[in-house]
């Protein structure tokens, strides 16, 4: 009809033994999928598969291990990011119908800044029929939701009663967790389903099932590519801190003087100042200069 048949061709990869060769009933050099999906859950085997070249029409050759990574790397932390929010809002008695409060604290908007970010990338690349173009993003944000977020903010879940910032400590999660869920549905459905139904424990009102819900909508409002950036550069800090110390074999629970960060660009460093109490936190250092000198240090 003078136009063309399709928009998109899907091409798949072939996936092989860990060896390269065919996979084979007869040889049995495969682990049997129910096998695997009773061992590390079906999630993990998408998860695998859709981050591999398979969805590059690449040839795999398919490793138990893989699967197992899946689980390790993100389902796990995943799951325990969910579990550290449930137990802690049941212990305070948290609802988000009477306690629902987004408060000023940074890295609450950071992460939530984060997830807005993430939801437009997870569009866009879908929209373009890149798969393995999600799976990482995912995973990033996992990361930095359980090994940054949490870990950085678990003093506040831990006070007494359920002040301000605490219920905005405990929204900022949930809504995080709600977002979260809806987002991996289509490539970890199981899991997705499962912490859905439990955050559905503290919201009645939510629907029947996270895959009923519509796809989740990046707001524009709630997005700070400057404080991202900013957190970015004060993660590498940390790391680099830490690197330091090791270096110079002085544990954490020694405490340092101070520590100068460097950049040409002011605005930068006045970005960095603002989360200057978390750098001291991680690396126990009393004082942080600034000094947009490069050329005395470098």
């Amino acid at each position: 009809f003078e136009r063309p048949a399709f928009k998109n061709v899907i091409v798949n990869g072939i996936v092989l033994a860990e060896d390269g060769a065919k996979m084979s009933k007869s040889l049995k050099n495969y682990t049997a999928p129910d096998i695997l999906m009773e061992e590390y859950g079906a999630d993990a085997l998408r998860l695998f598969l859709i981050n591999s070249g398979l969805v590059r029409g690449e040839e795999l050759k398919f490793s138990d291990l893989g699967v197992k990574d899946m689980v390790r790397r993100v389902l796990l932390p995943w799951y325990n990011s969910f579990k550290f929010f449930q137990t802690y809002s049941q212990i305070d008695g948290w609802s988000p119908e009477k306690d629902f409060k987004l408060g000023d604290n940074i890295l609450d908007q950071w992460i939530i800044s984060k997830m807005q970010t993430l939801i437009a990338t997870v569009e866009e690349e879908m929209q373009g029929y890149r798969l393995y173009n999600v799976v990482p993003p995912l995973f990033a944000f996992i990361d930095d939701l359980t090994n940054w977020y949490i870990r950085l903010n678990r003093r506040r879940f831990w006070g007494e009663g359920l002040e301000s910032d605490k219920c905005a400590a405990y929204s900022t999660l949930y809504q995080i967790l709600l977002n979260l869920s809806e987002l991996m549905a289509p490539f970890a459905p199981f899991l997705s389903e499962h912490i859905y139904q439990n955050l559905k424990n503290f919201d009645a009102t939510l629907d029947e099932s996270v895959h009923l819900r519509s796809f989740p909508v990046s707001n524009v409002k709630l997005s700070n590519p400057t404080l991202e950036d900013a957190v970015e550069r004060m993660q590498q800090i940390i790391l680099l801190g830490r690197g330091q110390r090791n270096k110079l074999q002085i544990k954490v629970k020694t405490p340092m003087a101070g520590m100068t960060i460097i950049h040409a660009e002011s605005s930068v460093l006045t970005e960095l100042s603002k989360l200057e109490t978390y750098v001291q936190n991680e690396l126990n250092i009393k004082k942080i200069h600034y000094s947009q000198d490069e050329d005395s240090f470098i």
